[in-house]
């Protein structure tokens, strides 16, 4: 497993930050407090950032910010995002006949 803790990967919450904005992703879901402390976090300090702040965080988006280039993260995100969402919109669709 590659090292958290590599020397290239202590501008990683800038680059991932850098790599929402280039896609043009929001990061209101974060404050202006998180988002200052991720762009000046390492890997392993964005990680345990990330984690406080979404706590429904999967394993498998963990293993991502361990491993993978921010770009990967960013990807991984709004797709656990969609698919979220369209549950969400599943089951309250389910419901909504029965509330009525």
């Amino acid at each position: 497993m590659k090292s958290i803790e590599d020397e290239v990967d202590r501008d990683y919450g800038a680059r991932v930050l850098a790599a929402f904005r280039r896609r043009g992703l929001s990061t209101s879901q974060w404050n202006d407090a998180t988002i200052q402390a991720m762009e000046k976090a390492s890997r392993l300090e964005f990680l345990d950032l990330f984690k406080k702040h979404d706590k429904r965080t999967s394993y498998a988006l963990i293993e991502v910010i361990r491993t993978a280039a921010p770009e990967t993260l960013v990807d991984r995100v709004t797709a656990e995002k969609k698919a979220r969402e369209q549950m969400e919109a599943t089951i309250q669709a389910m419901f909504t006949p029965v509330i009525f």
